[in-house]
């Protein structure tokens, strides 16, 4: 499946073309859902469209290199360990020549159990539940921060 072009997403969600438009976009992923995972972690990056377009190019330019279409960081892609690398380094390069800051958390499960009291484990229920709210938080600071307090369109891996 190829990607949606940022652009396109925009204007599909805003209703406008306008080369002044910007909204806001998160992307994010998580690790660490599974039964026996030790860690919890939420991470993503957080730009207006016009950077994410600016990373389209680059981005499929670095997925073309590899001969795949689709990056997935948990997936080996039958790809050796140099070429793996290389793609991941290409594309490492790529976000960091733009203007996108990077969000997340992360929470030892061990941590959790032991030191969460109990009134915060009702609230959260889990510490996937608790990397959410605090990514959540990030992303609302950020915005005050950095955008005039717009809302920001969030995209789960």
């Amino acid at each position: 499946m190829k990607p949606f072009p940022i652009l396109e997403f925009a204007y599909a969600t805003r209703g406008t073309r306008s080369g002044v438009m910007a909204m806001l976009v998160a992307y994010f992923d998580e690790s660490g859902t599974h039964d026996r995972s030790k860690v919890v972690s939420i991470a993503g990056l957080v730009g207006d469209t016009k950077e994410w377009a600016r990373l389209e190019a680059p981005w499929a330019e670095n997925l073309a290199t590899s001969r795949i279409e689709v990056f997935h960081a948990s997936e080996r892609q039958g790809l050796s360990d140099g070429l793996r690398e290389s793609l991941i380094a290409g594309l490492c390069i790529a976000i960091g020549n733009r203007d996108l800051t990077v969000i997340g958390g992360s929470l030892l499960v061990a941590d959790w159990e032991a030191y969460a009291p109990q009134a915060m484990k009702e609230s959260y229920h889990s510490p996937y539940h608790f990397c959410f709210e605090f990514t959540m938080q990030q992303i609302n600071q950020w915005s005050e921060d950095h955008a005039n307090n717009e809302p920001v369109a969030l995209v789960f891996a």
